[in-house]
């Protein structure tokens, strides 16, 4: 009787074995299925493309290129700007009413005059250097204007001044002036030293802050992307590429022109 059970539990035990090795298949098989089915709908279906890099393309190629100040023949940006359609920005998330602004391409540096900045000589010192910076990184990133900072204000195109702290505790803000075509001649860029809470503005953010603010004072707008320089509420501490490519797409297109 004893071997009687033991056969018989090995016979059990032998179907148990079989009917996993079915279900494994079986698993294995649905598995095979639905990959097969989503290849499928892949081919079938393919991803669309991103909506705002075919927008930039579209809205560039309409735009009559040019970079100087009259009609006058003079050193075009077009490749510039026809490498820049292939790049991903953010000219338009400029509204339609915006008018884009810009410095004229006339062979004159832009000249730069910075205020004496609050607190000790050194520290004085370390704030405007932060601040010469941020206008030599947008040139060194490729944008073609040139900055010459000046001792005197008065022969200045550009004021650099310092404020305690800014209306609504803003960190930065810039005051442009154009004339009716929209090519820029005069700006007035200011600096908080105080943070949101009173405390002494710490030495990345207000690089970062000088960076974007450099970057209105250029003709740019915010970007929608905080991973930007440019973003409305500064993350970012270094121009990210949609910035360098927003701006010589900027500086490679008529002032005029809008990006729908």
């Amino acid at each position: 009787m004893s071997l009687w059970s033991s056969g018989a539990r090995r016979r059990v035990g032998s179907g148990s074995r079989r009917s996993t090795t079915t279900l494994a298949t079986r698993v294995r098989r649905t598995m095979q299925w639905l990959v097969a089915v989503l290849l499928l709908c892949e081919w079938r279906f393919p991803p669309p493309q991103i909506p705002l890099l075919t927008e930039q393309r579209s809205a560039l190629s309409a735009i009559n290129l040019k970079r100087c100040r009259s009609g006058s023949a003079c050193s075009s940006g077009t490749r510039r700007a026809a490498a820049e359609m292939d790049s991903l920005t953010y000219l338009n998330s400029i509204p339609d009413a915006t008018m884009l602004r810009r410095w004229p391409d006339d062979g004159a540096p832009i000249t730069v005059w910075i205020a004496d900045a609050p607190g000790s000589p050194v520290r004085s010192a370390k704030r405007r250097a932060i601040a010469r910076d941020a206008f030599h990184a947008w040139t060194h990133a490729g944008v073609p204007e040139r900055f010459a900072f000046v001792p005197d204000s008065a022969n200045a195109m550009v004021r650099v001044v310092w404020r305690k702290q800014l209306p609504d505790r803003r960190a930065g803000q810039v005051t442009r002036q154009a004339d009716s075509d929209g090519w820029l001649h005069s700006a007035t860029m200011e600096l908080s030293v105080r943070n949101m809470s009173g405390a002494a503005q710490d030495t990345a953010t207000l690089r970062a802050v000088s960076l974007h603010e450099v970057g209105h004072l250029l003709g740019l707008e915010h970007s929608p992307d905080e991973r930007d320089i440019m973003a409305p509420w500064v993350v970012a501490r270094q121009l990210s590429p949609r910035d360098l490519a927003t701006a010589r797409a900027l500086y490679g297109i008529d002032p005029l022109g809008t990006t729908r």
